[in-house]
């Protein structure tokens, strides 16, 4: 069984009957394996090359020849190829003089924590899915009262500064509020992972987590590291590379916006069942020009919007990239004339040709690598008359090569706050643009018997136009006339459509979300609570109520009996992924302060009858302790001869 999702991701035209007509006569769509009956055979030149600016364009010839047992006359192959009616059938035509692209490839995703929880696949021995949920050590009063009046979580020192303080007393500060850290706040918007040493220092540091009071735990693997990520660290293109990579998709210092562009994502995974499905979505997709990106580099050298910061790094490379007085242009001009010349390089390599050359119109993989992930933050109070959440912090990671699986710990969350955690990667897909043009179409002259006199014509004009495919003979031989036209052909086919193909290079890079998760950052259940009933033995009725606080076992989250116990219940098992019947694990953290009383006097059905009909509270807490009472009593005065539940 699959321990990952199958996303075949394609640019839409390339399925059967959504735009590339071309592509689906000749069966060269996805979902389309068979030529038109129209087509008997097609063939291909060999490509001819040139310049673009930075870019290679190849051109190619094509030749369709006509299946002569399903036309039957010039008039039907001219409306078969070109659009129109003939025999009172209105043909659309196959050939659009259009630009197509493919970035045709497949991905292998992650399953979420609660997907192979579901589906059986959930094993702690082989962690493969990806998991974002948070972690309670802790309850500190003054440490969440510091938080609380915040608008801005970034504000809240970075736990990984805190742990690499190395501050013996660190616990009795957070026991205080927060601790001081060397951190500015509108820096933190976005926080950048570079280097091996700084993913060596995360990975370190967690080992003390225990030290924080809570953190949202993100948890995936990273994918191999490909030609294009191992040029930009030899290049030392890497902190300019995050920084433009930044700008450039959330819209910073004047960067190329990115695209929406919609790509047909075709998914195989197992369901919760344990059955492999398949389903098949169009979905848009954020999708920057790489080619824009390094122009954007080499012109934009002035950083105008400082809201970034390099992890634990403080090298002249990273400080280099808060420059806004051209005084370091030459730093991060150099890098990225290197990496442009190194992207140069590899389109011109096999790897690349070899995905397109020989066969360009084809449903090969195009070359595709992760280059980077990012970790979005959402939420927490809502602001505004229109009570909106905004982005907090994006955390994004440079997909380095000695990284496997990878755990971040974002402490820079409020306590009883719930925010939405979105988890993308970021992949570089070389594949080609392509576009139609030039059609020609034969018209026949004379049955010369085995032969056939033609005449290719532009369809448009209707002007005579010479063959485009010269790369061989392909059943055509000039007529040896000096009153022939280049034109004027003869052929053992009837029926023939030459058209040009030209192909350039289309390097994109496109973020592929990888999770959403809503997560609120509450503690675990009380424990549960053991009451003990009598009566006085006075004339009062009065009865008495001995409740006990238990010590933790292991249980189902209890049954909500209010609107907001239920709403609380959703909260936690979404959040801590955490099945319908899964015992919660571990005890919760902060202090079980209120006893509730509820009484109704009609048999219930279910405990959602006691909502609405809360009698009475108790305060557990022990006044001016950070402690509550484990044992409460309760008096309640009754009817005589009445039930009460």
């Amino acid at each position: 069984m699959t321990i990952t999702k199958q996303t075949t991701v394609a640019d839409p035209q390339l399925i059967s009957g959504n735009g590339d007509s071309v592509r689906d006569a000749l069966g060269l769509s996805i979902g389309s394996e068979e030529a038109s009956e129209f087509i008997k055979s097609y063939v291909i030149s060999e490509p001819s090359e040139s310049d673009s600016g930075i870019k290679k364009i190849y051109t190619y010839s094509y030749r369709m020849v006509g299946s002569e047992d399903s036309i039957s006359s010039d008039k039907q192959w001219q409306a078969y190829i070109y659009g129109g009616e003939y025999a009172d059938e209105n043909y659309p035509g196959i050939f659009l003089q259009s630009t197509f692209l493919d970035h045709h490839h497949v991905e292998q995703n992650p399953y979420s924590e609660m997907e192979v929880k579901e589906n059986g696949t959930y094993t702690t021995m082989s962690p493969s899915y990806i998991s974002c949920k948070p972690e309670i050590n802790s309850y500190h009063p003054l440490y969440e009262a510091s938080t609380e009046g915040l608008t801005n979580v970034a504000a809240i020192p970075n736990g990984y500064k805190i742990l690499d303080s190395d501050d013996a007393g660190l616990q009795e500060q957070m026991k205080l509020g927060l601790p001081e850290v060397n951190q500015t706040t509108s820096l933190m918007k976005n926080v950048f992972v570079i280097d091996n040493d700084t993913y060596g220092q995360i990975e370190q540091l967690n080992n003390s987590a225990d030290m924080l009071p809570y953190y949202v735990k993100t948890e995936f693997n990273f994918d191999p590291t490909g030609d294009f990520l191992l040029k930009v660290l030899e290049n030392d293109f890497q902190y300019r590379f995050v920084k433009i990579l930044k700008d450039s998709f959330l819209g910073d210092d004047g960067a190329p916006s990115p695209a929406e562009v919609s790509f047909n994502l075709a998914n195989k995974q197992v369901n919760s069942l344990g059955v492999t499905e398949e389903t098949s979505d169009n979905l848009a997709l954020k999708v920057v020009d790489v080619y824009d990106m390094m122009n954007y580099s080499l012109a934009d050298y002035n950083t105008e919007t400082s809201n970034f910061e390099y992890l634990f790094d403080n090298s002249e490379a990273a400080s280099s990239q808060y420059d806004n007085r051209s005084i370091r242009r030459f730093e991060k001009t150099i890098p990225t004339l290197k990496q442009t010349n190194s992207l140069i390089d590899f389109l011109n390599s096999p790897k690349y040709l070899n995905t397109f050359k020989e066969t360009p119109l084809n449903l090969e993989q195009k070359y595709n690598e992760v280059v980077a992930y990012r970790i979005e933050k959402i939420g927490g109070a809502t602001t505004g008359d229109t009570f909106t959440q905004e982005a907090n912090q994006n955390f994004w990671f440079l997909n380095t090569e000695d990284v496997q699986r990878f755990v971040f710990l974002d402490n820079q969350v409020v306590f009883g706050q719930d925010y939405t955690y979105n988890i993308y990667k970021y992949v570089l897909i070389t594949g080609v643009e392509y576009t139609y043009s030039n059609l020609a179409i034969t018209r026949t002259l004379a049955n010369l018997d085995p032969r056939w006199c033609l005449e290719f014509f532009n369809p448009v004009t209707d002007d005579a136009s010479g063959p485009l495919y010269n790369d061989g003979p392909g059943g055509v031989e000039a007529i040896d006339n000096e009153l022939a036209t280049d034109a004027q052909v003869t052929s053992e086919n009837q029926y023939l459509a030459d058209f040009r193909l030209t192909v350039a290079p289309s390097v994109k890079i496109v973020e592929v979300p990888l999770l959403t998760k809503g997560v609120s950052i509450v503690d675990a259940p009380a424990n549960l609570t053991q009451v003990e009933p009598s009566y006085l033995l006075d004339d009062s009725n009065t009865l008495h109520f001995m409740a006990r606080y238990n010590t933790f076992v292991p249980a189902k989250f209890p049954t909500p009996i209010t609107s907001a116990d239920a709403e609380y219940e959703r909260r936690f098992m979404e959040s801590y992924d955490f099945l319908e019947d899964d015992l919660i694990p571990t005890e919760g953290n902060t202090l079980p302060i209120t006893l509730e009383i509820y009484r109704i006097d009609t048999m219930p059905e279910s405990l959602e009858d006691f909502d609405g009909n809360l009698l009475a509270t108790r305060n557990m807490k022990i006044p001016n302790e950070q402690a509550a009472f484990t044992t409460i009593s309760f008096y309640d005065r009754v009817a005589t001869n009445k039930k009460y539940f």
